[in-house]
């Protein structure tokens, strides 16, 4: 085998040989594997990865989008109502959010390094952010200008995969011009 030309022509033909799984017909060399891999597993991996960042970019450009409008009623951790408001109404907003599962193996190496944990800090704050802008919807449902006593409660589903946020509050409205 001194021979590296001699060498490479018997490696490709033994390649050449090796068969396919036994729900394909026939055997495949190697191209015809690579081929149908790429195909098959590949292609439709990249296609979903593209589109969960797509999807997790508009729910990012959504929320930049509703934090922005104008006319947001006050939100507040005041216990008791300011002079001017009254009929009070509870009101109360959820989200549940998760990271993908693949992000699992990058938490587990950052906590085994130590120190904060981006993937986990980007899901809390997103699910807190959605957690409020839904309260503020529930409280122009109820044509409300201030909320008080606000509180939010986290909870986590499952094993480290996803946080249920809760927010509530007592909504007012202005009585005193």
């Amino acid at each position: 085998m001194s021979n590296p030309e001699l060498f490479f022509e018997e490696l490709f033909s033994e390649l050449s040989r090796v068969h396919a799984p036994w729900w394909f017909d026939g055997g495949m060399n190697l191209g015809e594997m690579l081929l149908s891999w790429l195909i098959f597993t590949g292609l439709p991996t990249l296609a979903l990865v593209y589109l969960a960042m797509r999807i997790s970019f508009n729910h990012a450009k959504s929320l930049k989008q509703r934090a922005s409008l104008p006319h947001r009623p006050r939100l507040t951790t005041m216990k008791n109502a300011p002079e001017g408001y009254g009929d009070p109404v509870l009101v109360c907003a959820s989200y549940v959010g998760s990271h993908a599962r693949i992000r699992s193996l990058v938490i587990l190496f950052q906590r085994l390094i130590g120190g904060h944990i981006p993937v986990l800090e980007r899901m809390l704050t997103r699910s807190r952010n959605e957690a409020l802008l839904r309260l503020e919807q529930e409280m122009m449902a109820v044509k409300a200008d201030l909320l008080i006593n606000l509180r939010i409660q986290q909870s986590h589903i499952g094993q480290n995969n996803g946080i249920a946020i809760t927010a509530y509050g007592t909504a007012l409205r202005k009585t005193q011009p």
